[in-house]
């Protein structure tokens, strides 16, 4: 659960301070945040996934 929040800050603060995003204007800062919202997507589907596992097979 902490990754499901922390990744995705971390991901934009790489794409658009790391990395110089914000030397392209609004473009890197639209880009930041696609791979932010990416990260957290993948995460949220794979807590949800991992979830949902559980409950079928509890072990």
């Amino acid at each position: 659960m902490l990754k499901l929040l922390l990744s995705p800050a971390a991901a934009f603060l790489s794409g658009y301070i790391i990395r110089r995003g914000f030397m392209d204007g609004i473009a890197g800062l639209m880009i930041a945040r696609s791979v932010s919202y990416q990260t957290f997507a993948k995460y949220a589907k794979l807590l949800e996934y991992q979830r949902s596992e559980t409950k079928v097979n509890p072990q």
